[in-house]
């Protein structure tokens, strides 16, 4: 592999020669050390070696989830790589399966600049830059370079030119708002049922509103009446964002046409297949399979995600935007319900699936993840406003009794009234979408 090969996967900007030498590291990365994808060629003729642009990926074979949680970590990772020695993200549990991604600290930065070269499509960066996101994790303060330790470091942090602000999802809406002004956000983002429920709050205390430059939705369908809500209550323009935590920045929305959204290729290849694996072609829908073009410490090629999408138009096609490259719309997203409690609260799918997914895995804590070894899935199941159902799937023994009353008691912590039932199940069924929801509310009204 060239040195211009593995420089390629760090470039901003990517020309189609640079997607290309990009392909060409990732490729090699995973499948000559990395022993999910090494199986996934085993008795295969494919030489990988002939596999050097875009129009050869197809050669070789989509992989699932299922896929790289299988020996996960160490048997999604490029040979030689100490997970403890990475960084880490978690995927948000959707689908039901929580997920862990592994980067070196090149990879995450530069993941974080393709983020921001598309914020930049839709606002001008200007420093210093405060972004509050509204997920997971702890609530926390973080630079792209964190000094620690002295009071003086810490005012010193305060001054970094980008800041972000992690609010947890758990926090009541009304502290969520309150960290929000505190941090004097210039960007708000988050998932849209999280941001529904902050800008109700906001439009209830008209007398002190937050003005940011731009919301950015993702992860799950915007509706147009969320979308106008969103903006009325950040009095600024709102736009969504396709990303999952395996890649980042999958798509941004076209600024001449909200319909439409433009492939981030400075960080990933995105093609669409049908049933039968065959790539599909301009103007058919298909499931959307992506591929990492920057990250070799856990290489995702021909990644397979739960999503629809239709490509639109030549790829070298330029946009009224000014953008050329690829463009898609998606065409079914990921909406769940919310979910109602006994007071009349509304909870967003996302705090159940965080309670949840922490509770499957023991805590969140790299070391406590790095112990399950099985795969894991779960469907949590409001019955009535005060009764739950969580049914657990795992294909080895990798759940103690401790951690199905961790679940029992995360859930029931949600409402003195609220009592949940879990169980351990051989199968979890899909919906004749061929998806499986994580979080399904049969309670009248639990869909907003």
């Amino acid at each position: 592999m060239s040195t211009l090969d593995r420089l390629a996967c760090l470039r901003l900007g990517k020309k189609p020669a640079d997607i290309d030498r990009a392909l060409r590291a990732v490729v090699r990365a995973a499948y000559s050390t990395t022993p999910v994808y090494r199986s996934l060629l085993a008795g295969s003729p494919v030489d990988v070696s002939q596999i050097r642009t875009r129009a050869d990926l197809a050669k070789l074979p989509v992989v699932s989830k299922v896929q790289m949680l299988e020996g996960f970590p160490t048997g999604a990772l490029r040979g030689n790589v100490d997970p403890g020695r990475c960084q880490m993200r978690f995927t948000s549990g959707s689908t039901g399966m929580p997920f862990a991604v592994f980067y070196n600290r090149l990879e995450r930065w530069f993941r974080r600049a393709g983020l921001l070269r598309a914020i930049g499509r839709h606002t001008p960066i200007r420093w210093p830059l405060r972004i509050v996101e509204i997920g997971t994790g702890p609530n926390q303060l973080s630079q792209m370079r964190r000094p620690a330790g002295s009071s003086a470091s810490r005012r010193l942090a305060r001054l970094s030119p980008l800041v972000v602000v992690h609010v947890s999802r758990e926090l009541p809406p009304a502290e969520q708002v309150e960290r929000i002004r505190r941090a004097g956000a210039s960007i708000v983002t988050g998932h849209p049922s999280l941001l529904e429920l902050v800008a109700e709050t906001l439009v209830r205390d008209p007398e002190r509103p937050v003005r940011a430059r731009l919301v950015i939705c993702r992860g799950e369908v915007l509706s147009p009446r969320v979308r106008d809500m969103l903006s009325a209550a950040f009095q600024c323009p709102v736009v969504d964002f396709y990303n999952c935590e395996e890649i980042g920045n999958i798509a941004w929305e076209c600024p001449a046409h909200p319909d439409r959204m433009h492939v981030n290729e400075d960080l990933c290849w995105l093609e669409t297949i049908d049933e039968d694996g065959a790539v599909t072609q301009a103007g058919a829908a298909g499931r959307v399979v992506v591929t990492s073009l920057y990250n070799r410490t856990m290489p995702f090629v021909r990644y397979l995600l739960d999503d629809q999408a239709r490509r639109m138009g030549p790829d070298d096609e330029r946009c009224d935007c000014g953008h050329r490259g690829r463009t898609i719309s998606l065409v079914q997203g990921r909406a769940q319900d919310f979910l109602r409690l006994p007071d009349g609260r509304r909870v967003s799918p996302r705090v159940i699936d965080s309670l949840v997914a922490r509770a499957v895995l023991g805590g969140l804590g790299k070391a406590g993840f790095l112990e399950i070894r099985s795969v894991v899935r779960y469907q949590v199941i409001q019955e009535t406003v005060d009764r739950f159902r969580v049914r657990l799937m795992v294909e080895s023994d990798g759940l103690s009794s401790d951690n199905l009353g961790a679940v029992r008691a995360a859930i029931e912590a949600l409402h003195p009234e609220v009592r949940c039932e879990v169980e351990r199940v051989d199968e979890l069924p899909l919906e004749p979408s061929g998806k499986r929801r994580a979080i399904l509310s049969r309670v009248t009204g639990g869909d907003p």
